[in-house]
């Protein structure tokens, strides 16, 4: 029975000759056993039953054939007609192959689709791969009649797309004389534009060539990659970094983000070709990059914005179609790639996953009854892998002119439930050089990419130092402090789950949040957004470079001890004095590529020189005492706790702490009760405070002294001046930030920063000036303050006493925190707590 599509597609005849054809003897799933096949060989096409299903030849015992059928085999009957093809499965090679999308034995899913006019593939149905009658422009080299070629020799161009310029090279298998070369002009895949003689035989060359699948394609020799694959992600790019002609694997559970990853290398790789193979994978993710990769744009060296689909093939075998074909569609898309390799291009081949792949090759090792491995894999399952990754590599292309080329080999793989040990896994380990390994946990975070990286690992790193050397002489180093840095909060982490963060070592702390930086704001990265869906590889180098630079600097800083007065430098005094340098490296991510190289590095540059001002002004700061009497604070995570130096503030024994005696302890245990009394006091007592002093304020003004406007604003300014300056000193000496949320807020991150750096600056303004007044170090300063605040009080004796008075008590109460005088402990006992017992004077005394 003839194809039910018999009338518009290629089909093979019944008539052919009896010799030529089988018959089949069992059906066995997508497997079937044919008899009467003496003289067929392995891995030949066949065409089996009436409707001429596509399959091949995988075993020979005797006058028996076992084939591997590529479609649906249901109908197939005992005795139904298997007719040989003289040829192994092929593919074909030539113009038109970019920007279209196959199946796994290289059928045109979308003329299939115009021709049919179904959403499913017909059974039986054969199309050419590349159509034929499309006219192509066609520019021959310098080669004339008499020169000799070789196989690879490149003797003409062809303009296939704005993107890539196809490049029409001799068969590998092919030499001889030119005998005949076609002049420029439009020409199809059937039009012939070579002659070649060799041995007196003649032969005609069209642009299209085909290449059985299982044979690689002929080199000259293969050379030692030493040029990074940019992948524009910075876990990758910077710490696992691939070479173009690399081997890859990426294992992962479900919903790790492991298509992401590869459709992200498809679309941001400095490759010049890209073959997307989806190996048995849901239909969706096929649909997806159909959809999205047209609208993708790359621009080129000119400005051009071109789309990737340009240079980019897609060989699609989805879950739902038939298993045998996942086999073939590995080997149809390395093909391809060698294709463009040959030319001179650098390839990139996704094959999303290889577990599909080899879980065919389990099906069909079962079908034929096979000794089963581990997990019900074929021994062969790591030689399979093996020959599959070796056709991977940089190499000297065959030809001329000289040229080189590389394929890299990108492999998804999905074991079950995450599981490493698996064998498709364990095989795979053992044959690639490059290993990024996906964490279920991380993307519960929602941590993308989700490479772990305490598990990932590369081998290419050696062979691009000379590369990172040319680029930037201190990457190397940089990059090895910060998988330092990861590996010690790992290890961190134990002793932080055991004893608290509190109990760690000042650079412990420092390496937590660094650690803490490059995970969230540098690993990381969101693949909606335009900033940050793709990093360039400078913009990697110095985003990682101000990180490790502010984890040199704080550290040298800590280490360096106490300065004069015998203030230590502590994390949190960094990241309270330095925040906005802080906030800036945390930022940084947020820089567009799109505003160019040059002003992207000069933002870094200046953030690094800030940084380096930043800690050399901190450690200024710390050695130069406000005054002989100042009292010195020991910084906790939780909160600086105030030491007493012996009764009054005064003191030569500047910074030493008390003895631990039971007198001392008694002392602290006190002094922290009477904290947590007062605060909780101020909490309770916060808003209803604020609002009673506002309404009083309020009605004094307005209705009990009939004042002006004017008149309440001062009040006002003079309130907030003074208040600020006590909450930036309560701030200071409690370890109190101030985060703000820009979801909440409904704000960007950007603005985010500015209003708290503002907020801080202004309270750290208010705060340094009043106390630096109330304390009377500076005469001057003190005099100014007090004339303007008269001044204000002054403006037509508008101004309520009450806010004179209430300025007075904050430039007392700051005289007392700042002198950390025990007046303070005695008057708060006295207005704030209950009356001490006489043990309790004595102690405070």
């Amino acid at each position: 029975m003839p194809s039910a599509y018999g009338a518009r597609l290629t089909t093979f005849e019944d008539s052919e000759k009896e010799s030529e054809c089988g018959y089949v003897r069992k059906v066995s799933g997508p497997v079937v056993i044919a008899d009467g096949m003496a003289g067929a060989a392995m891995y030949e096409l066949v065409r089996v039953g009436h409707d001429n299903l596509i399959g091949e030849i995988i075993r020979l015992e005797g006058d028996s054939a076992t084939i591997q059928v590529y479609e649906e085999t249901a109908g197939l009957t005992v005795n139904d007609p298997v007719l040989r093809t003289h040829k192994p499965l092929s593919v074909e090679l030539g113009p038109g192959i970019l920007g279209n999308i196959f199946d796994g034995i290289q059928r045109p899913l979308k003329t299939i689709a115009r021709i049919s006019g179904d959403v499913y593939i017909p059974r039986g149905v054969s199309v050419p791969a590349l159509d034929k009658d499309i006219l192509w422009e066609f520019q021959p080299k310098k080669i004339g009649e008499g020169d000799s070629v070789t196989g690879g020799d490149l003797y003409a161009t062809v303009f296939e797309n704005s993107l890539v310029e196809h490049r029409i090279g001799l068969p590998p298998d092919a030499m001889g004389k030119v005998t005949y070369i076609a002049p420029p002009g439009q020409y199809s895949l059937k039009d012939t534009v070579l002659e070649l003689e060799f041995q007196g035989v003649k032969k005609k060359f069209t642009m299209l060539q085909t290449w059985p699948v299982r044979t690689p394609r002929p080199v000259a020799s293969k050379l030692a990659a030493d040029t990074p694959l940019l992948t524009g992600q910075r876990v990758l790019d910077a710490l696992f970094p691939s070479v173009l002609g690399g081997t890859c694997a990426i294992p992962g559970a479900f919903g790790c983000g492991k298509t992401v990853i590869s459709q992200a290398l498809s679309k941001y790789s400095n490759s010049d070709t890209v073959v997307y193979v989806g190996c048995g994978e849901r239909g969706n993710e096929m649909a997806e990059v159909l959809m999205d990769f047209p609208q993708l744009t790359m621009t080129l060296p000119d400005g051009r914005e071109e789309s990737v689909m340009k240079r980019t093939t897609l060989v699609a075998n989805t879950s739902n179609m038939p298993v045998a074909a996942r086999e073939a569609s590995i080997y149809t898309g390395i093909t391809i790639a060698e294709y463009f390799r040959d030319m001179g291009y650098n390839v990139s081949m996704m094959a999303d996953s290889t577990s599909r792949w080899a879980e065919a090759l389990r099906e069909i090792s079962g079908r034929l009854a096979e000794m089963p491995a581990d997990s019900g894999y074929p021994a062969y399952l790591a030689a399979r892998l093996a020959s599959f990754y070796e056709r991977a590599g940089k190499v000297k292309c065959l030809g001329g002119p000289e040229r080189d080329g590389s394929v890299t080999i990108v492999g998804a793989v999905s074991p079950p439930g995450g599981d490493f040990s698996d064998p498709v896994t364990s095989a795979t380990l053992s044959i690639v050089q490059v290993f990024w390994g996906l964490d279920k946990k991380l993307a519960q975070r929602k941590h993308f990419p989700s490479v772990n990286w305490l598990i990932s690992y590369s081998k290419y790193s050696t062979a691009l130092e000379s590369y990172y050397e040319k680029f930037d002489s201190d990457f190397i180093n940089i990059r090895t402090k910060a998988r330092e840095v990861l590996q010690r909060e790992d290890d961190l982490n134990e002793i932080v789950q055991l004893v608290g963060k509190d109990a760690l070592a000042e650079t412990d702390k420092i390496t937590l949040e660094t650690a803490k930086l490059l995970r969230e704001d540098y690993l990381a990265q969101n693949a909606f957004t335009p900033y940050d869906k793709f990093c360039p590889f400078y913009k990697s180098v110095w985003m990682m470079r101000n990180i490790i630079h502010f984890y040199n600097l704080a550290n040298q800083s800590v280490e360096r001890g106490a300065g004069m007065d015998g203030q230590k430098i502590t994390y949190t005094l960094i990241k309270h004095r330095l925040g906005d340098l802080f906030y800036r490296l945390v930022s940084q991510k947020f820089e567009d590529p799109a505003e160019g190289e040059d002003v992207l590095i000069g933002k870094f540059k200046k953030l690094n020189e800030d940084l380096t001002a930043g800690f050399r002004n901190l450690e200024d700061e710390t050695r130069t005492p406000f005054s002989t009497k100042t009292a010195h604070f020991k910084t906790t995570a939780a909160m600086d706790e105030l030491n007493s130096n012996g009764g009054g503030g005064g003191g030569g024994g500047g910074g030493a702490s008390e003895n631990d005696d039971g007198l001392g302890v008694t002392r602290r245990k006190r002094a922290g009760n009477r904290k947590e009394l007062g605060a909780a006091a101020v909490i309770g007592r916060g808003k209803p405070l604020i609002v009673g002093m506002c309404g009083t304020l309020v009605y004094y003004h307005c209705a009990y002294r009939d004042s002006s406007i004017i008149s309440l604003i001062s009040d006002v300014f003079i309130v907030l001046l003074c208040s600020l300056a006590i909450l930036g000193l309560l701030f200071r000496q409690m370890n109190i930030q101030v985060p703000v949320d820009p979801l909440e807020w409904q704000i960007s991150q950007d603005t985010a920063n500015s209003l708290f750096a503002c907020l801080a600056n202004t309270v750290g303004a208010a705060e340094s000036v009043l106390r630096v007044a109330a304390t009377g170090h500076d005469k001057r300063l003190f005099l100014k303050v007090v004339v303007i605040l008269y001044m204000l009080s002054a403006l037509g004796r508008i101004v309520s006493g009450v806010t004179v008075a209430y300025a007075g008590l904050c430039l007392f109460c700051l005289y007392i925190l700042a002198e950390n005088s025990s007046l303070f402990g005695s008057c708060s006992s006295k207005f704030c707590w209950r009356r001490d017992s006489p043990n309790d004077e004595l102690d405070s005394t």
